[in-house]
């Protein structure tokens, strides 16, 4: 029987099955195919297999390369052509695939080496508990189920393209994320000669179209300040109150969400009336102090019939010795976004909020700022040279703006002052 000549995945795509129920076969002609002969079986239910045909040691030999479409077409040539110069080496192709099958089957997983990192740098400490936990999650709920199951030596830089595309249809920033928790485990990897190359690294985020979004500018306005204020006084009666003073925190220190939950009542000391909140673990490993005054340090203490006895100031309500979850402010801020009908706002706008205000209200210049937010600098020169902190202004601002949010409400004596809640 003359075969039928296929060149494309669309004429894959309509070959059906006979109506006698046999099977039949189509050569594949197009360019790429070095020599031999590619073809397409397609069973008496419409399954389609690529093979080679060549000739071996005066046989005629059929190698089975892969069902369509988990194979493409274009991965078929690649792997016919594989096979065809194996012949040209003089080496049976069939026999090679089953040695690498073999090697392959004693290789570990992806699994296997991401709870083999994940234990490592948890030995190590090199990578904050929090951090782990976040690359754990981010890998079970985004990379497992595609990648997991795949020996390590397997995992090439286009099967990373198909997983981390689908992921970026879900979340682009999850999927931005992504690259780390595949790069860290994939390096160690590397490092422990594992594998000779980190496929991952010859990605980007642009690649699989995540890249890093346009930065957010969401802040609020003084008459914005005034209505959480008001709300957070008055219509929270039964939240929480560490998560009522946590907000208002996040608020007047500018501070990260981790670093506020994480604030230790030993990690607050006095001196010359002036309360120090000292922060040793940092985003960017940088130690932080923050100077707080007479209204931070009410609010703090109202706290103390609650947590006082515990370690932390921001006890959890439900686990004793422990924190508040680390996403319970986050939902308690959605929450009151939801109840309000409030325009839209993270946790994290809160330091953007007083990094903003500290500059329209108070006239503080960039470089106070960034030393109040414990920003690292952008210049590199400024960065190594220029070790200033400016405690005494630092602390002169952080006064101000507390006595400031004093006026509207900060402790649940808020005066009557109109602003224009679009200024």
């Amino acid at each position: 029987m003359t075969l039928q000549k296929l060149s494309t995945p669309r004429a894959i795509d309509a070959l059906k099955p006979r109506e006698d129920g046999k099977k039949y076969r189509r050569t594949i002609q197009c360019r790429g195919i070095a020599k031999g002969t590619l073809f397409v079986l397609v069973s008496s239910k419409g399954k389609k297999t690529f093979y080679s045909r060549a000739s071996y040691s005066s046989q005629r030999i059929d190698i089975r390369l892969g069902s369509y479409p988990a194979i493409s077409l274009q991965e078929a040539k690649q792997k016919h052509n594989e096979n065809m110069a194996l012949i040209d080496e003089g080496r049976d192709p069939r026999i090679v695939r089953q040695a690498d099958k073999l090697e392959n089957e004693q290789q570990i997983t992806l699994n296997e080496l991401f709870d083999d990192w994940f234990e490592f740098q948890r030995e190590t400490g090199d990578q904050k508990e929090t951090t782990l936990n976040a690359h754990r999650w981010r890998y079970k709920k985004y990379l497992q189920q595609k990648l997991g199951g795949l020996p390590v030596n397997m995992i090439d830089r286009l099967t990373l393209l198909k997983t981390l595309r689908e992921t970026a249809r879900i979340s682009k920033e999850q999927a931005r994320k992504s690259f780390t928790t595949l790069n860290l485990p994939l390096d160690y990897a590397q490092a422990q000669q594992i594998i000779e190359v980190n496929p991952c690294r010859s990605l980007k985020p642009k690649d699989v179209n995540a890249s890093k979004a346009k930065p957010r500018d969401r802040f609020l306005s003084m008459g914005e300040i005034s209505e959480l204020l008001y709300l957070l006084n008055n219509e929270c009666t039964n939240s929480s109150p560490q998560l009522i003073v946590f907000t208002k925190i996040a608020l007047i220190t500018g501070a990260r969400r981790g670093e506020i939950r994480n604030m230790r009542w030993a990690d607050l000391t006095s001196k010359d009336n002036e309360t120090f909140w000292s922060i040793k673990e940092t985003k960017n490993g940088k130690p932080h102090r923050i100077s707080l005054h007479k209204y931070a340090m009410q609010l703090i203490n109202s706290l103390k019939p609650i947590t006082g006895d515990s370690e932390w100031v921001f006890e959890s309500s439900s686990r004793r010795e422990q924190p508040i979850g680390i996403d319970s402010p986050t939902q308690f801020i959605s929450r009151l976004i939801e109840d309000h009908n409030l325009e839209h706002f993270r946790l994290h706008d809160l330091r953007r909020t007083a990094a903003t205000q500290w500059a329209e209200e108070l006239s503080a210049d960039s470089q106070l700022i960034e030393l109040m937010l414990n920003h690292l600098p952008q210049n590199q020169l400024v960065r190594t040279y220029q070790v200033v902190q400016r405690s005494t202004e630092q602390s002169e601002i952080r006064a101000k703006w507390e006595a400031l949010l004093s006026n509207f409400g900060l402790l649940g004596k808020e005066k009557t002052i109109n602003f224009d809640k679009t200024a």
